[in-house]
């Protein structure tokens, strides 16, 4: 069930997001391809769940340097 409006009708996609990194220290970053799974409520357009994959997860890790 939708968080926000309360509908049932709610559909799993999968999708395409590319993060660019803020602020002129990160321009020379490469940007990081991730394909999320997310949730849609089809009747208001929320987005509820957005989790990253472990690799990806990794990738995001390895460019900010956190252990």
């Amino acid at each position: 069930m939708c968080n926000a409006c309360g509908s049932k009708q709610r559909s799993q996609f999968r999708s395409e997001i590319c993060l660019h990194f803020n602020g002129l220290p990160d321009l020379n970053r490469p940007p990081i391809l991730m394909f999320p799974e997310l949730t849609v409520c089809l009747k208001c357009g929320m987005v509820e769940q957005f989790a990253i994959e472990e690799g990806e997860l990794n990738r995001l890790r390895d460019v900010w340097h956190v252990a």
